[in-house]
């Protein structure tokens, strides 16, 4: 927004744009958050299956399907951060 449209603005305005904003910000913060739990999720699910475990094992103690389980066990793996 160019500064003029900015400065003809009401505060009522500016304060909904404000929510506007807050809102976006808050949903990526969460999309990030759930991709890095998707990701910890694969991860777990691989750990199981290489203990031996099925998959229909694995999806009923995850509460999901079988096919879920799959999926989830395709997920990228996690990044090792290293300091």
């Amino acid at each position: 927004m160019t500064a003029t449209a900015a400065a003809s603005l009401t505060p009522s305005q500016v304060a909904t744009l404000d929510d506007v904003e807050a809102a976006y910000r808050k949903r990526d913060d969460l999309l990030e958050r759930l991709n890095a739990q998707n990701q910890y999720v694969g991860e777990v699910v691989r750990k199981a299956r290489a203990a031996g475990n099925t998959w229909a094992a694995i999806a009923e103690r995850a509460g999901t399907s079988d096919v879920a389980v799959l999926k989830a066990s395709r997920r990228p793996e996690l990044e090792r951060q290293t300091a």
